[in-house]
């Protein structure tokens, strides 16, 4: 996840912000609730990152109970990513505050992008979550290759 300030991106840009910090969750850590993620950037440790992820239940269905979980592409479940708040955050503006954003990246592609939180190093937000459809790997092999969920934060 990479978190960033609001002065880089134009309003209604996917692409608007400046890059603050970031962190990646493995796929084996995906699902153990609420955690504290260290973010990271150019200049080392840059805060941390509260986010909840909870496995989805199944949903019973006409698919006797599969709940689409099985495709020809193997096994999938979705997770909910639920992205609470940051502690410590870097100054990025010139008053010495932040307007920052979360935005979480999956499999390359921007899945979610929060709100941004004005004049704050330590932001919290309220119902910011995405639920994402994650293959589940065959082998320890398979897990080790997959591509780990990205939090990215910026200033706006």
């Amino acid at each position: 996840m990479d978190v960033f300030d609001e002065g880089g991106e134009p309003e209604g840009s996917k692409n608007k912000g400046i890059p603050i910090a970031s962190a990646l969750i493995a796929m084996a850590d995906l699902g153990q609730g609420t955690t504290s993620v260290a973010l990271t950037n150019d200049a080392g440790k840059a805060g941390s990152l509260q986010v909840n992820t909870e496995w989805q239940e199944k949903k019973s269905g006409a698919d006797g109970g599969r709940g689409g979980d099985d495709d020809d592409d193997g096994r999938f479940e979705e997770v909910e990513i639920t992205l609470v708040g940051a502690k410590g955050l870097p100054k990025a503006d010139v008053f010495g505050s932040s307007d920052p954003y979360v935005k979480v990246k999956w499999e390359g592609e921007e899945v979610h992008k929060t709100a941004v939180v004005k004049n704050n190093l330590n932001p919290e937000w309220d119902n910011e979550s995405v639920v994402i459809r994650v293959r589940i790997p065959e082998s320890d092999e398979q897990a080790e290759n997959t591509e780990p969920l990205l939090l990215e934060v910026y200033d706006y």
